[in-house]
């Protein structure tokens, strides 16, 4: 099934992780009180690692992004650890 993404805020500078095939995403039961949110750790094109809180709208078509940073070494490390 091909992920067909609109970014409310924009695509994160450009760089959309959402796009990446190895991207890790898992719930998140402890900011999931009024809606269904998700921690996903995927490759931008730049390439580094980004942590991505989000939460889907409008039938899974589109994404709200709640907070996006650089990945710490840790999550990097399991972002890498997955692929391999």
């Amino acid at each position: 099934m091909a992920l067909r993404v609109k970014l409310h805020k924009g695509t994160l500078g450009g760089f959309n992780p959402f796009y990446d095939e190895n991207a890790i995403q898992f719930y998140d039961p402890d900011h999931s009180d009024d809606e269904d949110r998700f921690i996903l750790l995927g490759l931008s094109l730049k390439p580094q690692v980004l942590v991505v809180c989000h939460c889907f709208r409008e039938s899974e078509e589109i994404i709200r992004i709640i907070s996006a940073r650089k990945a710490d070494k840790d999550e990097a490390l399991e972002y890498w650890e997955q692929i391999n």
